[in-house]
């Protein structure tokens, strides 16, 4: 398998972050579809790790990294040498642009958006309010420019977090991975997974923490 380098997986993950601000496009891939499924909280199986700070949040990661690489405002990629870690911390304005604020005066808050993901398909009736079906349709583009080659979605929750765990078959992308607490409503976690087993994605689940007040 291929082994891109960090400057390209970086790019490719802001490829995927544009391809995520059409609102306006309709949802007509087989991933458009595709339901998350509860699943048991999974247990904790990564011997050394390295803790990674993230905002407000905490996880932990395999602590084999060869390489860290940091970009002002782009993710933190933790190179694995058979594989890379991309995490980020996301906002509104990684969603719907800069100055956005589009939750303001909406039913959801950014923390439901990756819920609407896992639950919204192309059958799903819109809202009727404008806010609503703006942030509605921006997770069904989503699911169609994020998910290609979909293999699973599950979703796990214990104490207030809930993981949304995707297996992928997209360029170099195999999982993908959002954390969210509902302590912190107005952004979550994203880690990303390239050229590896995606379910090393699990092992990190259990680790995910909120730090601070």
């Amino acid at each position: 398998m291929r082994n891109i380098s960090c400057i390209s997986f970086i790019s490719l993950i802001f490829f995927l972050s544009i391809c995520s601000l059409n609102t306006h496009a309709q949802c007509t891939a087989d991933t458009c579809d595709f339901v998350g499924v509860a699943a048991p909280w999974p247990q904790h199986g990564v011997d050394k790790v390295q803790k990674v700070h993230v905002g407000r949040f905490a996880l932990e990661v395999p602590a084999q990294a060869e390489s860290i690489n940091y970009i002002p405002d782009a993710p933190l990629v933790f190179n694995m040498g058979r594989y890379k870690l991309a995490v980020s911390l996301v906002y509104p304005a990684d969603i719907f642009g800069p100055g956005t604020d589009a939750f303001k005066g909406s039913q959801f808050r950014l923390i439901d958006y990756p819920g609407l993901i896992y639950s919204r398909t192309r059958k799903t009736p819109l809202p009727s309010d404008d806010k609503d079906m703006r942030i509605v349709r921006a997770a069904l583009e989503e699911k169609s420019s994020r998910f290609v080659g979909l293999k699973k979605a599950n979703i796990y929750t214990k104490e207030g977090v809930t993981a949304y765990y995707a297996e992928i078959n997209f360029s170099e992308f195999t999982g993908d991975l959002i954390l969210t607490h509902t302590d912190i409503p107005d952004r979550y976690v994203r880690v990303l997974m390239s050229s590896g087993n995606p379910e090393v994605l699990l092992k990190l689940i259990p680790t995910f923490v909120k730090v601070g007040q």
